[in-house]
């Protein structure tokens, strides 16, 4: 009876060995680690994230993403969208994607998400969603599953495998890794990794001699053609046509704009889809089907499916066909911000320069106005313009009516001009520290995709020194936030002042204008 207990307290403790090491290493990605995203977060610059960290918990870390961000636009879909990301700066972008997806997992996905604001969202549809025989990924694997996972000799070979590579994980479960000149937290393979915005990055990007993709081999035989997910298609599944009418309805009662697409393929795979005895009638039916019925629910379709629509070379995928670039993933993007586009709000925010009241700077139309007009030019969108400005405001003033203000969190434009009632002069006890703070302060909660700064100009009320000092450093804290300035003081002289020699005369307002202008509309 002893030496049963002893060899039954023997195993136990070497299964509880073995679990506790299979957990810790986790060679297989199998457990969330919420601390390595955040360690990605607190770098600076923010840092990658290495997809063996990562491992197969998608879902965990796409609700992450969307609820660590003031995400107001995402996309979701399978490995296909997971190049489309943000534009530089911009940080209300969410990408929701994931490998393998299915219908039901989107469904899961966005049940999930918090009931917040109207979002915006890209929802790349996959005709072979719609193959009774393609299973999606398992994003919730049960509690049986994870014991029979840190118990298994699997698992135990690649966690030694792993230290025997990299004994640092054995106290220290991730570090900081060098890819070209990006820093991923990861392992000893960061072949992929994931940006803090949920969009995929490969290793050739940031460091052309790693990992590169294989070029999948073209076969006719759909057993094998993309790993089977087209094999025995033989009608688009009710089932799953049910569920993304789920999803549709989900959106409409919450108010989103939906902009449904499907993601590119490459020419070889175009002509085998379109001539496939087997294929070719659920291809064209997908076609003719998706525009219906996102039109039913009072959302629009844009058919990717031939690269040269975005437009696409037939040559901007990485593997062969499948998964486009970064730069066609981006001009999926622009298509896709264009048509969710019922027109852009820009948003002004400052004291009196830019509010432009008439009986001071005896003009018609501020700054701020020719810019809107401009922009609507430039974009071919209209532009509705919302002038919070307010005279006589200051720094302090403007940090506490920005914090909450839903107008300002959903603009797509931003112009802000502040600092005038800053200095000595102005407000005494004013310095250029509490501006730069307050700055600082404000340019962090705004997130909408274009945000341009304009310095202020030397009126010759005050010190000319100090004036340069201020103009300098609001330019300062735009770099530091990636927000393009417009030099203002450089370029304005007394002749651009109205009768009140304080405010800009028309004149005033169009320079102004134009080096707003000049700093161009990106991302737009």
């Amino acid at each position: 009876m002893a030496r049963l207990l002893v060899f039954l307290g023997t195993t136990a403790v070497l299964l509880g060995a073995c679990a506790g090491l299979n957990w810790w290493v986790d060679p297989f990605g199998e457990f969330w680690k919420p601390a390595a995203v955040d360690d990605a977060r607190a770098s600076s610059p923010p840092c990658l994230v290495s997809h063996e960290v990562i491992g197969g918990e998608y879902l965990p870390f796409k609700l992450d993403v969307f609820r660590s961000r003031p995400t107001y636009k995402f996309v979701t879909g399978s490995s296909r969208v997971l190049k489309i990301g943000s534009w530089p700066g911009e940080q209300s972008f969410a990408n929701l994607g994931m490998p393998v997806i299915s219908p039901e997992v989107v469904l899961e996905e966005l049940r999930s998400l918090p009931r917040t604001v109207p979002e915006t969202m890209y929802l790349g549809v996959e005709a072979f969603w719609f193959n009774p025989n393609f299973t999606g990924f398992d994003v919730t694997p049960g509690f049986e599953h994870r014991v029979r996972y840190v118990l298994s000799r699997s698992a135990f070979e690649e966690s030694v495998r792993i230290l025997r590579r990299a004994p640092y994980v054995f106290l220290h479960r991730w570090q900081k890794e060098r890819v070209g000149s990006s820093c991923v937290i990861g392992r000893a393979r960061p072949a992929l990794a994931w940006k803090l915005d949920g969009s995929r990055v490969w290793s050739f990007e940031p460091d052309p001699k790693t990992y590169h993709p294989a070029i999948d081999p073209f076969t006719t035989d759909l057993r094998k053609l993309r790993t089977g997910i087209y094999a025995g298609w033989t009608e688009l599944s009710k089932k799953r046509l049910h569920v993304l009418e789920q999803i549709l309805a989900l959106a409409r009662s919450r108010g989103w704009r939906v902009i449904g697409f499907t993601p590119p393929d490459g020419a070889r795979y175009l002509r085998f889809f379109a001539s496939n005895p087997v294929i070719g009638p659920r291809w064209r039916e997908f076609g003719k089907l998706m525009p219906k019925l996102f039109r039913r629910y009072g959302y629009g379709w844009l058919d990717f499916r031939d690269a040269a629509s975005i437009p696409c070379r037939h040559s901007d995928f990485v593997d062969g066909g499948y998964h486009t670039d970064a730069a066609c993933s981006m001009r999926m993007r622009g298509r896709l911000d264009a048509a969710a586009g019922r027109g852009l709000t820009l948003v002004a925010l400052g004291d009196s320069i830019p509010a432009a009241r008439p009986r001071e700077c005896r003009c018609r139309n501020g700054f701020v106005s020719i810019y809107a007009r401009t922009l609507s030019r430039a974009t071919h969108q209209p532009v509705s313009t919302l002038n919070l400005a307010v005279p006589g405001s200051n720094s302090s003033e403007l940090l506490a009516a920005v914090r909450h203000d839903p107008r300002v969190r959903n603009a797509d434009a931003i112009l802000l001009m502040i600092g005038h009632n800053d200095t000595p002069w102005v407000s005494p006890g004013g310095s250029v520290g509490l501006l730069t703070r307050n700055l600082d302060a404000i340019l962090g909660t705004l997130h909408a995709p274009l945000v341009r700064v304009a310095n202020f100009y030397d009126d010759q009320h005050g010190k000319p020194r100090v004036a340069a000092e201020y103009a300098r450093a609001i330019c300062a804290v735009a770099r530091r936030h990636q927000v393009p300035c417009a030099d203002v003081y450089d370029a304005f002289n007394a002749n651009l002042l109205a009768p009140d020699h304080v405010h800009p005369s028309e004149a005033g307002h169009r320079l102004i204008a134009r080096l707003l202008v000049r700093l161009g509309f990106a991302p737009y």
